[in-house]
C-alpha cells in the first residue's frame, strides 16, 4: 500500500528505506544491462523512426516550473560563487583548458583565413573567375602586399605566416 499523500516519513523510516535499497537499483558500469553491448543499425533505425514527427520542446520550456531560477538575473554574490566554481573546475580539468584553447585558436585562424580570402576575392577577382590552377605563392604575396593587419592579433598571424 503506498504511503498516503501529504505525509512525510520519519528520519528513522527514511534510514531503513535507504538501507534496504542499497545496491538494489544500481545500474552503473557493468551492472547496467546494456554494458558492453551496442544497438544494431536496424534497432537504431527503428528508434529513429519511432521519434519521427514527435515534438521535443526546447530545454527552457521543458524545465519551466521545475527550475524556479531559470532566466532570472543573478545577484553579485551568486556571480562570485559561480565564478569561483568555474575557476575550481578549470583547475581540476587542465586537459579541457588545453582543448578549449586549441579549439579557439583554430577558430581564430579559420576566421583570419576567411578574411584574407574575402579580401582576395574582392581585390583580385580575376584570380577567382575560373578554377584554373594558380601560383599560390604569387597570390599570397599579392594579398599580403595589399592587406594591412588591423590589430595585434592579425599582425602576429601575418608574421607567423
Amino acid at each position: 500500500m503506498p504511503f498516503p499523500l501529504g505525509q512525510k516519513h520519519s528520519e528513522e523510516t527514511k534510514r531503513k528505506i535507504s538501507k534496504s535499497n542499497k545496491g538494489k537499483h544500481s545500474h552503473r558500469g557493468n551492472r547496467n544491462p546494456m554494458f558492453g553491448k551496442h544497438h544494431s543499425d536496424e534497432t537504431i533505425r527503428k528508434m529513429s523512426e519511432a521519434k519521427l514527427g514527435k515534438h521535443f520542446p526546447k530545454l527552457k520550456e521543458a524545465r519551466k516550473g521545475k527550475t524556479p531560477r531559470l532566466g532570472k538575473p543573478c545577484s553579485d554574490e551568486e556571480k562570485v560563487k559561480h565564478s569561483r566554481y568555474k575557476k575550481q573546475w578549470w583547475k581540476r580539468h587542465p586537459e579541457k583548458r588545453i582543448e578549449q584553447s586549441k579549439m579557439m585558436r583554430d577558430r581564430r585562424i579559420r576566421q583570419e583565413e576567411l578574411k584574407k580570402t574575402e579580401f582576395a576575392r574582392s581585390n583580385f577577382p580575376h584570380l577567382f573567375d575560373d578554377f584554373k590552377p594558380v601560383d599560390v605563392q604569387l597570390v599570397r604575396e599579392q594579398i599580403e602586399a595589399k592587406w594591412q593587419p588591423k590589430n595585434e592579433h592579425e599582425r602576429r598571424l601575418l608574421r607567423e605566416g
